[in-house]
């Protein structure tokens, strides 16, 4: 019986510049994000992550492609994310028991930067580099795909409350909201504390890559500490 990885590698074989040309958003679920931009969002091609499903009581719309990455994250949501998604992203290093079978994962083969040369796949059915957030992985999704220009929506990338770490480690959560809805997260709940240095090192690898071959990364998030892609005004990208 084919496995789980190669059935996963042919699926991203057949991914591979699918909406070549096309525009598409890869979504933040920082604080600055919007219902109502979610809501313009329905005849778009979009990538959204981990708890995003909090938004879909208020909107009609979902997005073409989910993933998650965080370990302890999928841990705790594993068992619901299956009754928003049909599929679901995730890469190699996630725990999977016997009961995940049940849920349709594409995985794809995860790495860790290299400590020399650039980091940065356009090809999801060979490897996918680590990045520090999510986010990352789904710049190199949305290369993936073909997309062309790419949006950040909801990248405000900057974590009330975090500012003193230096490297991402396990933390108790403090009950400050870095993200869009409330309840995101639990005061004392578990979470990875963000790593920002890793996280502007990822994105400027991006900022090459998307430089060197003529692609578009443009951050048309509403408030943003993110500085290494253009900057546009969201509202702007669906005027008539």
């Amino acid at each position: 019986m084919e496995s789980n990885i190669s059935k996963s590698i042919k699926y991203y074989q057949n991914l591979k510049e699918l909406h070549k040309g096309k525009r598409g958003f890869v979504i933040g679920n920082g604080p600055s994000l919007k219902i109502k931009d979610l809501d313009l969002l329905e005849n778009d091609i979009t990538i959204a992550s981990n708890k995003i499903f909090l938004a879909f009581k208020k909107t009609k719309w979902r997005p073409q492609y989910y993933t998650v990455a965080d370990p302890l994250l999928w841990e705790k949501i594993k068992s619901e994310v299956s009754r928003y998604f049909a599929t679901i992203h995730i890469p190699s290093y996630l725990k999977l028991e016997m009961a995940d079978k049940e849920l349709n994962l594409k995985i794809w083969q995860h790495s860790q930067p290299p400590t020399q040369g650039r980091y940065f796949s356009d090809d999801c059915s060979k490897i996918v580099y680590g990045g520090g957030t999510v986010t990352f992985e789904n710049l190199q999704f949305a290369v993936h795909l073909g997309l062309n220009p790419i949006y950040l929506i909801g990248c405000d990338h900057f974590y009330k409350g975090e500012e003193s770490f230096t490297k991402s480690k396990v933390v108790t959560h403090q009950g400050l909201s870095n993200h869009f809805i409330e309840n995101y997260r639990v005061e004392g709940e578990e979470v990875y504390s963000a790593d920002i240095d890793f996280m502007n090192r990822s994105y400027n690898e991006a900022a090459l890559f998307a430089k060197k071959y003529n692609i578009q990364i443009i951050n048309a998030s509403r408030e943003s500490e993110l500085n290494c892609f253009r900057r546009c005004d969201f509202n702007q990208l669906f005027k008539q």
